[in-house]
Parts: C-alpha cells; sequence; structure tokens
C-alpha cells in the first residue's frame, strides 16, 4: 500500500491525488474508459456525447 500520493495526469497534466500508480485523473480516465482512444479522430466531434 503506497498511500495518497500527488501525481500528475499524463494526458492533461492536472495535479491529482490517487492511492494508485495510475497516471491519469479522474476525469481523463473516465473520458479515456467511455470513448476508446486510437489515436483517429472521432466522427462524433470532441466532445463524444452523441451515439
Amino acid at each position: 500500500m503506497q498511500g495518497l500520493q500527488m501525481i500528475k495526469c499524463a494526458f492533461c497534466g492536472t495535479m491529482f491525488m490517487s492511492e494508485t500508480d495510475i497516471v491519469t485523473c479522474p476525469s481523463c480516465s473516465e473520458q479515456s474508459h467511455s470513448h476508446h482512444k486510437h489515436g483517429t479522430g472521432s466522427t462524433m466531434g470532441s466532445c463524444g456525447c452523441g451515439h
């Protein structure tokens, strides 16, 4: 158990507290789970709200 530590998000650079060794802040990890990023532009636009 590492305990809480400040980590800088690999995507947006936001500093956040994490107990794990993830490198993305909660909002970025949420986005990457909801739309699978594979380096290609989405046809939904940058928001990704549409289906």
